[in-house]
């Protein structure tokens, strides 16, 4: 048996819907936005440390550096670049930088 369902029923229903749906964007943009925005962070801090690590290899081994080692530091991610960095303050070699230590 089919079930009547009244015209203001039928409002309530797509107004019910339209508002689910909005909510549901909202909220759906705004979880995005915080993703994105974190994503962003951390990029930026990671091109950040490649950067200083590129530029103070240069400075303290000029010439030393090599395609090797920058393609490394393109490479790492945050933890390794940042024990590199911490490396590079004591480093008599430009190897010791790169080491596990």
């Amino acid at each position: 048996d089919p079930v009547y369902v009244s015209t203001f029923e039928q409002v309530g229903m797509m107004r019910g819907m339209e508002k689910g749906i909005e909510k549901g964007l909202k909220q759906g943009l705004e979880q995005g936005l915080v993703k994105g925005l974190e994503q962003g962070l951390e990029q930026g801090r990671l091109e950040s440390l490649r950067n200083t690590l590129d530029r103070q290899l240069r400075r303290r081994f000029p010439t030393k550096v090599t395609a090797k080692h920058l393609h490394r530091i393109n490479k790492a991610n945050v933890d390794s670049l940042a024990q590199w960095a911490e490396n590079l303050v004591v480093a008599d070699a430009i190897e010791e930088v790169f080491s596990g230590k």
